[in-house]
């Protein structure tokens, strides 16, 4: 199986020669460098390695770049700083015989401050619902088959390039590898705040590609605020007047439950749109797509009912507040109408 060292780089031309004899002689090596000059490039030309430079463009892109060029089917993927043990690549190589991801894991981090190590606990934390079954899941050195993901998929912004690939690429088979992260000697560290906000909106983005329900849950929110607002708006402009002039006060009371119908078909269309275009957006309603979207929810639309009507007639809640309530307690049923019914997962999704 062929393979290629993809090694991203910023300003690392003091290190890339150590780095390029001490990796296996058997292997492609591809800097892509986005240096501000070509110091680096020049450094790892010279060393062997084939080179792309390309100028600030960010870690992850690098590496998205480097996937685009290299044909090898096991990729590791490393810093030049030397922190990550060349003599280590073989072994993950090695692991990509039977499984899909290899993961270097740091057990000690030698040289790191108290605050640097609580940075690196909390970013690792927080990735956790993501891939629970690596422990180390912000590690920058790694393995994988190039064929379970697509680089156009990957998102190029971000720093953790790791996260996206485990996340995105569903491998089959994770395997780790301990190792001692090692102290920096030359150059300077990359971790700004900058990079921490940039790993903190990687982290949405894959939190709302993994869990979908996250995404229908943001459309329902939007859904939520027109139905409710044209509740209120009919009600209290159109309605309520109204049926005081034709039936009195007892009817005006209740006409909150007639301008339910035109809030509840808004909300309907809105969620629908919403949902066909972003949170299914790879999967396919059909031509009737909107038919059955619509029938499902009208189905919960006498639970809705019923949650209205108690909450406001026999606990004095405003309707308003009644309606919310009420929206929120057939969510988990819409939704999984919704995925299992309308949206329903292909066999290439």
């Amino acid at each position: 199986m062929k393979s290629c060292v993809i090694i991203p780089t910023f300003n690392e031309a003091e290190n890339i020669a150590e780095l390029k004899r001490r990796l296996p002689n058997d292997v492609e090596v591809l800097v892509v460098d986005d240096s501000p000059t070509k110091e680096t490039a020049k450094a790892a030309q010279a060393a062997g390695c084939l080179v792309f430079w390309r100028r600030g463009k960010g870690l992850s892109s690098a590496v998205v770049d480097g996937l685009k060029m290299c044909d090898a089917e096991a990729v590791v993927v490393m810093d030049a700083d030397l922190q990550h043990p060349p003599e280590l690549v073989p072994e993950l190589l090695k692991q990509l015989d039977t499984h899909d991801l290899v993961v270097a894991s740091r057990r000690s981090a030698k040289g790191w401050s108290v605050k640097r190590k609580l940075i690196s606990l909390v970013a690792n934390m927080l990735a956790l619902p993501l891939v629970p079954k690596i422990k180390d899941r912000t590690s920058g050195f790694f393995g994988f088959k190039r064929s379970i993901v697509n680089p156009t998929s990957l998102s190029s912004t971000g720093w953790k390039i790791m996260l996206e690939i485990a996340v995105r690429g569903h491998p089959n088979g994770i395997a780790e590898v301990p190792y001692d992260f090692g102290i920096r000697t030359k150059g300077e560290s990359k971790l700004t705040q900058k990079v921490m906000f940039e790993y903190l909106k990687q982290l949405v983005s894959l939190y709302l590609y993994k869990f979908r329900i996250l995404r229908f849950a943001i459309v329902g929110g939007v859904g939520t605020l027109v139905n409710l607002t044209t509740l209120f708006l009919v009600e209290h402009f159109v309605l309520h007047s109204a049926f005081e002039s034709a039936w009195g006060t007892a009817a005006a009371s209740r006409a909150y439950l007639v301008a339910f119908i035109p809030a509840f078909l808004l909300a309907v269309v809105c969620n629908f749109v919403l949902n066909n275009r972003w949170t299914f957006k790879e999967r396919s309603a059909g031509k009737v797509g909107f038919g059955k979207y619509t029938l499902m929810a009208s189905a919960t639309l006498p639970l809705d009912y019923l949650i209205l009507f108690a909450l406001t007639e026999f606990l004095g809640l405003f309707y308003v507040v009644s309606a919310f309530i009420a929206i929120l307690a057939v969510f988990i049923i819409r939704y999984t109408a919704s995925n299992k019914l309308i949206w329903r997962k292909s066999a290439s999704t």
